[in-house]
């Protein structure tokens, strides 16, 4: 019996599109799957603190950082290079992003050519996925998508959704200025004098300098970014909802944040970079 263990790496966005990716690979290589999503110091909350089940579809097996790291993990210092060793004999083959890939045309290839257990570990998008099953795989929480309603006044479709990513990212600062965002919203207040914006950012001065321009038309999150609480993964969950619920997203370069929630909502994504 074929079977993907697919275990999920990385932030929120990088995991939701990994996932997608292998539930889609193993469904046209013939597979079965498991997911596997770590509790970690990248993303510390579990997945059903997030997400309701899927029809049709397993449920993530939330795991401990120390179980991930040793089993499912590449060798690294954190794991005394023993992760390989841990894994002989349990897999038939392994593709993690600390290694060289198949082109995407030959993934499915590789795997229907390998029998057993198969170890993808990622926090890529490494196999092409419909946005019907994206959005069937993450069906948000209700007391979660009733918060992101309730900030958007319960009609989203007055919004444009503005996704602004900074602190870590230099790809993302580099690439899309604070400029293009003010241009863009400048663009769309011409055009929709009653507009307002949803923003999403992980930088307060952002937040800040966009109050100063446009006031009142500003709605965002009232806490600061934070990704290492379970309490800020909800946040985040919350904020990429309003953000799907709007009518259009103008998101960040580099940024699998704005994609997921674009994703998320089926929502058009305009990606401002120079």
């Amino acid at each position: 019996m074929k079977q993907l263990i697919i275990v999920a790496k990385g932030g929120l966005a990088n995991r939701m599109r990994a996932i997608a990716s292998g539930v889609s690979l193993a469904s046209h290589a013939g597979a079965d799957y498991r997911v596997v999503w770590p509790v970690n110091s990248e993303l510390k909350c579990p997945f059903e603190k997030l997400f309701l089940p899927s029809h049709g579809f397993h449920a993530p097996e939330n795991v401990s950082a120390l179980k991930a790291l040793f089993l499912y993990d590449d060798n690294r210092k954190r794991n005394l290079m023993l992760a390989r060793l841990l894994q002989t004999g349990r897999y038939n083959l392994r593709l993690t992003d600390g290694m060289q890939w198949p082109e995407p045309d030959r993934i499915a290839e590789t795997i229907g050519a390998t029998s057993g257990r198969i170890l993808i570990a990622s926090g890529l998008s490494y196999y092409p996925f419909a946005g019907a099953l994206y959005r069937e795989l993450f069906r948000v929480r209700p007391e979660i998508e009733a918060e992101a309603s309730r900030r958007l006044g319960g009609d989203g479709k007055s919004f444009v959704g503005i996704h602004i990513r900074r602190t870590d990212n230099r790809m993302s600062i580099e690439r899309s200025p604070l400029e293009l965002f003010i241009n863009a919203m400048q663009g769309e207040i011409a055009s929709h004098p009653e507009v307002k914006f949803y923003l999403a950012t992980d930088d307060e001065a952002t937040k800040q300098t966009l109050r100063e321009h446009f006031g009142a038309r500003i709605v965002c999150s009232p806490a600061k970014a934070r990704r290492d609480t379970q309490e800020g993964i909800v946040e985040a969950v919350v904020e990429m909802t309003a953000l799907s619920l709007c009518r259009g997203i103008y998101g960040s370069y580099w940024s699998s944040f704005s994609e997921a929630a674009a994703l998320l909502g089926a929502t058009p994504l305009t990606i401002l970079s120079v």
